[in-house]
């Protein structure tokens, strides 16, 4: 049986299949080339928020490069259906929202080792967090705003934001989004590598070097 791809290697090979770019990849997730470089090549591993731009990005969804979990119309406190990561060691997820026509939510419980420090980011829509457990830190552009247990904070996600964990604890955090996190709102791509448009094909081949 041949070796299990890694994250990155998916996220490289998706990306030279749609013949793109690493700053082609940047341009569309807002990502910078240095850490997307650092994502194909398994030195860091993204935020789901992260991961849904980059899928988005190359037509794809976020289970095309992890194991994603169902949606959950009823979560139990015991069940851990809802749980996973994208790598192990870092952030940690459970998905606590269902999935039905229309909707706009999603919420996911999340954990945050001491320690961790996230890329930065943004995207459509609006975030909600709640800490329920430890202290945490959320920049919002330079500003930084410190959260302990109880405390939330409500921000248009498009402003650029980053998570950090200062403390030697673990942090819980209950995180709303708008943000199409499971690509469950587009419509169902075609197979095959998406083709040119018109304008497109009118216009002559010019040489670009492809980013390896």
């Amino acid at each position: 049986m041949p070796p299990r791809l890694r994250l990155g290697a998916k996220v490289r090979a998706r990306r030279r299949d749609r013949e793109l770019t690493l700053t082609d990849l940047a341009r569309r997730t807002g990502l910078s080339i240095g850490f997307l470089s650092q994502v194909e090549r398994d030195i860091t591993a993204p935020s789901l928020s992260s991961l849904a731009l980059i899928a988005g990005a190359l037509d794809a969804r976020v289970q095309d490069f992890i194991r994603e979990p169902p949606p959950l119309a009823h979560h139990h406190r015991d069940d851990p259906a809802g749980a996973f990561s994208i790598e192990e060691g870092t952030l940690s997820y459970e998905r606590l929202s269902g999935g039905f026509p229309g909707k706009q939510l999603n919420a996911i419980r999340m954990d945050v080792p001491p320690g961790y420090r996230s890329e930065e980011t943004s995207h459509e829509g609006e975030e909600f967090v709640f800490v329920l457990s430890g202290s945490i830190r959320y920049v919002l552009g330079d500003r930084p705003i410190d959260l302990a247990a109880g405390d939330s904070l409500h921000f248009a996600a498009r402003d650029r934001h980053r998570v950090l964990n200062r403390s030697g604890e673990r942090a819980v955090v209950l995180t709303v989004v708008t943000q199409d996190l499971f690509g469950e709102r587009r419509k169902p791509r075609r197979a095959g590598r998406a083709k040119p448009s018109a304008t497109q094909r009118l216009k002559p081949d010019v040489p670009r070097e492809l980013t390896k």
